[in-house]
């Protein structure tokens, strides 16, 4: 199973208290073949596209016939082996 590596600069609502630039953090991800997004939990920026984008890339990366992307990117795991105890019974 490929791995997907995501940068996340979080509280990009906070450009003035910036330590790193999105320039820095773009191609330090580049570097390290992950992918990068900004977010903000706070002005709910970028969240769901990250996770979604996260999905895309890990079903991309390993074509997983498990997972099915239908046509709005809701994404659907299909688990065909499923564990079936056996119930036991009393006395």
């Amino acid at each position: 199973m490929k791995k997907v590596i995501f940068i996340v600069g979080s509280k990009c609502d906070l450009i003035e208290k910036e330590e790193i630039s999105e320039n820095e953090a773009r191609n330090f991800a580049e570097s390290i073949n992950a992918e990068f997004t900004l977010t903000s939990a706070l002005d709910n920026i970028g969240i769901k596209e990250m996770f979604e984008n996260a999905v895309k890339k890990f079903v991309e990366r390993n074509n997983d016939d498990n997972i099915v992307n239908n046509q709005n990117n809701n994404f659907q795991i299909i688990n065909e082996k499923v564990n079936k105890t056996k119930k036991k019974k009393c006395c």
